[in-house]
């Protein structure tokens, strides 16, 4: 699943990752310079209330990123009308009413437009400013993907960020496995379901065969990643589930018990 969003928290991002099945990416976008905000809201603060830049408040931490847009917004508009008015470059204009189709539209609109274009500031969401595309040259993205361990479980990280300049910073493609299993062979405990598993027509004297789409998919695996395979059906003929005493059996059994044999193994070995 591809997720991208402006207005998306840590912690929404990890109540999506523990509730999601499968893989998740999220795209959202990132502000290095939020640290400073509370010093650039004072300084660009004319006649907004104080209580907006004061970080004992903390309204400013609270806001959405559309908020911060908004304000970045009006901030780069005043910026304009004050460079008109600097540069006595002002057009007046009559009052507009957007309801009348006979209202003249304003003189001064095109102009004013290639004001704000060119220019410049910085506010709550970094610094704005316009190309000749229109997009904002500054603006930062950072890649997020889900993740498995054994200690965590599933979780997220940072795979790489983006901006226009340096482009992707970081790799969306995960460490390959094909070193890892090549030259070995894994056993497979699995149970017959068509057309999943099925028993093949099987040669006399030699292992039981299987045919279907798992066993077509197990093939490719096995090719591509330079791996052998042994497989064998769970003694029960069953998926699994937890027994009265804690046990499980079917092939989650299978799993489980291979892995304690494993750690038992391990620790006679070491002596711990």
């Amino acid at each position: 699943m591809l997720l991208v969003a402006l207005e998306i928290t840590d912690n929404e991002i990890l109540e999506l990752v523990h509730s999601a099945l499968g893989r998740m990416t999220v795209i959202r976008q990132i502000f290095p310079l939020s640290r400073d905000n509370n010093q650039r809201c004072m300084r660009n603060n004319h006649r907004i209330s104080s209580l907006l830049c004061d970080p004992q408040e903390g309204y400013l931490q609270m806001l959405q990123v559309s908020n911060l847009y908004l304000y970045d917004s009006v901030l780069m508009l005043a910026n304009a009308f004050h460079r008109k008015l600097e540069d006595r470059k002002w057009h007046s204009m009559a009052s507009l009413n957007c309801m009348r189709k006979s209202t003249k539209p304003w003189n001064g609109g095109r102009s004013m437009l290639e004001t704000i274009k060119k220019g410049h500031i910085t506010g709550l969401t970094g610094v704005m400013e316009f190309r000749e595309d229109g997009a904002n040259p500054y603006v930062q993205f950072e890649i997020l993907g889900t993740s498995y361990s054994e200690t965590f479980g599933k979780d997220v990280r940072r795979l790489a960020t983006w901006d226009s300049e340096k482009g992707l910073n970081g790799s969306l493609q995960e460490r390959r496995l094909g070193n890892d299993l090549q030259g070995v062979t894994l056993k497979v405990v699995t149970v017959l379901e068509e057309p999943f598993v099925m028993v093949a027509e099987n040669i006399l004297g030699q292992p039981k065969r299987y045919k279907g789409f798992s066993i077509d998919v197990l093939d490719a695996l096995a090719k591509n990643l330079g791996f052998k395979y042994e497989i064998y059906q769970a003694p029960d003929g069953k998926y699994g589930h937890q027994l009265q005493n804690s046990s499980w059996n079917g092939m989650i059994g299978e799993l489980i018990n291979k892995v304690r044999k494993e750690e038992a193994a391990f620790k006679n070995i070491t002596g711990e």
